[in-house]
């Protein structure tokens, strides 16, 4: 347990019984409150419950969900002593230990959540907030990825399952690629297609892999690079996939992840990627209709008729028409609107 937290009064025994209730988990854990650095409590909660987690990745397997999110904070779990000592304890060549034993263990059982109050207290210093701690975490985390990817073959549980492996893969390959190992992000991106052969018509799960919830990708845009994106969008003799250069870190990354996967991925699922990554990022930066993006897009409907079929070119269409932003801003009042009428008895 890290030094600086806390247990809260009566939480080791909630963890106890929840342990001794749910058989086929492997660990509990709850939430955690967060304290400042005199142990007064902040107001704010870490760690979300499993199905908190699934509905906000969109997912039905709470293990890749968790190769996203470290969402189990570390002194807030409690697992079984034999199981943990099945996959070696915690790595002490991994800085991110506690996430990596999670990960390893959710693998080869399932999970509980204690509901209630929060089980620990959790400890933010002002460090935590600091670039220099931000900067100190991307080479933490590529650690964590490489050794997951090295163990994931001989693993004997749900890691060595083929999707899991790809996204293991995937996952490496953001890393290494933020820190400017493009080589191993290459090689990271290929060994993704070879040990799940499935990925190459399933761009679904790689839109859904690069979301930009799960990784954090910032969609925004300053106005020269916003405008440079528009220009390049509204050039119909401009390929889909090279308006991809000229976007944010997310559509720059999709290029790579294209480049790296040639020959790999199937050249309709690689038309309907691109597609899905550029919509998400003009809905992020359009506001209000674009005229010339909008008579580009219906000049490549009329080259190639076929991307009329493909949904998210319709929203790309939509956007520059200035009509998906205004039935999005409708759904968020409506929505808005359902929360303040009072329940029914």
């Amino acid at each position: 347990m890290p030094a600086d937290d806390v247990y809260i009064r009566g939480s080791l025994e909630r963890r106890v019984a929840l342990l001794e209730r749910e058989a086929a988990a492997a660990f509990v854990y709850g939430g955690a409150q967060v304290i400042d650095e005199t142990g007064r409590p902040t107001g704010q909660v870490g760690g979300r419950s499993p199905d908190a987690v699934l509905g906000y990745d969109k997912t039905g397997d709470l293990l890749q969900a968790l190769l996203f999110h470290d969402f189990v904070p570390g002194a807030a779990m409690l697992a079984r002593r034999e199981l943990l000592t099945e996959i070696g304890g915690f790595a002490e060549a991994v800085y991110f230990n506690d996430w990596y034993a999670t990960i390893r263990l959710l693998a080869r059982a399932g999970c509980a959540f204690v509901p209630g109050e929060p089980v620990v207290g959790y400890r933010h210093h002002e460090r935590h907030r600091s670039p220099d701690n931000l900067a100190a975490d991307r080479p933490r985390k590529i650690e964590l990825f490489r050794s997951l990817w090295a163990l994931s073959a001989t693993a004997g549980d749900r890691l060595q399952e083929p999707r899991v492996r790809a996204l293991i893969a995937l996952q490496r390959a953001v890393h290494a690629h933020r820190l400017g190992e493009v080589a191993e992000a290459r090689t990271s991106v290929v060994d993704a297609f070879e040990v799940d052969p499935r990925l190459r018509e399933d761009d679904d799960y790689l839109a859904w892999w690069l979301n930009p919830c799960h990784l954090e990708w910032s969609l925004g845009l300053d106005p020269q690079p916003r405008r440079r994106f528009l220009r390049a969008l509204a050039s119909p003799r401009t390929p889909a996939e090279d308006v991809l250069d000229e976007g944010s870190e997310y559509t720059q990354f999709a290029r790579f992840v294209l480049q790296a996967a040639d020959g790999a991925i199937a050249p309709g699922a690689a038309v309907r990627f691109t597609w899905r990554v550029l919509a998400d990022q003009l809905e992020a930066i359009a506001r209000g209709p674009l005229p010339a993006v909008l008579v580009s897009s219906l000049l490549r409907a009329a080259v190639h008729p076929g991307v009329l079929r493909i949904r998210p070119f319709a929203k790309v269409v939509l956007s520059a028409g200035g009509i998906w932003g205004m039935a999005a801003r409708a759904r968020r009042r409506t929505a808005s609107l359902a929360r303040q009428l009072p329940s029914p008895r």
